[in-house]
């Protein structure tokens, strides 16, 4: 039952400029697949944002705390979380505020969440 009211959250948000995105991402695999060139035609419709790449836990399977991540870790800032909103909004079915952080360690996580509803 969780499965259907998931699809029908998903169907709610489809807006006509998210329909065509989709429909222009699906005509250019069938044409990466027709011409067996890789095409890429319209805007990822999943995203994935990371609000900080910091950690407090210490799980031992983590390549963040085993320091196997060669970048500096740190917070995205408010602003630039709504720019990237600002931009992607319009042609993304599904946003995933996560990758390698715990993003409640951000102080300004709760902004950025509500920032996506508006």
């Amino acid at each position: 039952m969780k499965k259907n009211h998931e699809i029908f959250q998903i169907f709610r948000t489809l807006t006509f400029a998210k329909l065509i995105n989709l429909t222009i991402l699906r005509l250019s695999y069938f044409l990466s697949l027709l011409l067996k060139k890789d095409l890429y035609l319209g805007h990822p419709a999943y995203y994935s944002i990371e609000p900080t790449n910091c950690c407090n836990l210490h799980c031992v399977e983590c390549p963040v705390i085993r320091d196997e991540v060669n970048f500096p870790s740190g917070f995205m800032n408010y602003d630039d979380f709504k720019e990237i909103i600002k931009r992607i909004k319009k042609v993304s079915i599904y946003i995933n505020l996560y990758l390698r952080g715990e993003l409640f360690l951000n102080p300004q996580i709760f902004s950025m969440i509500k920032n996506l509803y508006e």
